[in-house]
């Protein structure tokens, strides 16, 4: 998507996004709602890293690195993570969701807090796509949810494999064909 919404400069619109969005990672991530697949196995390439469990050395010069470059340079074993709605865009896009969406807005709109999580990101590097990740996340999602008393996930997705994991969560890829 992002891709195609902003083709141009990729590479420093990436570096743009990271350094404009630090704040509202960091208060995702303290929200206690924000989850993340970390690779246990992980070998860290510097030494400074391992001290910190984890780094990332982009060079936000380079206005030319390629998205295997940047990958290149993220020395930390995340994985894959979901976060709370974060992104600016985002909200336009609801807007847009909620005026299709046919449903009755009582049956997903919460009346309190603790109701509804409000999901729209979800990303698993380059590297460990399709291994499952995001769906064994999601699964796991909906069991600790419900167990913390919410009534329901909002996901807005972006992807067609993200919206089929939840839109059938309990069906397996050879249930899907």
């Amino acid at each position: 998507m992002w891709a195609i919404a902003h083709p141009d400069n990729q590479t420093k619109r990436c570096y743009d996004m990271y350094n404009a969005i630090d704040y509202l990672v960091r208060a995702a991530i303290e929200s206690g709602l924000t989850y993340g697949v970390f690779d246990k196995e992980w070998m860290f390439k510097r030494p400074e890293s391992a001290a910190t469990d984890g780094a990332l050395y982009w060079d936000q010069t380079d206005l030319i690195a390629t998205s295997e470059q940047l990958l290149e340079q993220i020395d930390c074993p995340l994985v894959s993570i979901y976060f709370l709605e974060i992104f600016p865009l985002f909200a336009t896009m609801h807007e847009h969701f909620h005026t299709i969406d046919k449903r009755d807005p009582k049956s997903w709109e919460p009346t309190g807090p603790g109701q509804i999580i409000m999901r729209t990101e979800t990303s698993t590097r380059a590297d460990y796509e399709g291994m499952g990740l995001m769906k064994l996340m999601a699964h796991w999602e909906i069991k600790d949810a419900a167990a913390k008393g919410f009534r329901g996930i909002n996901m807005e997705t972006l992807h067609l494999a993200v919206d089929h994991v939840w839109m059938y969560p309990h069906k397996t890829k050879s249930d899907a064909n």
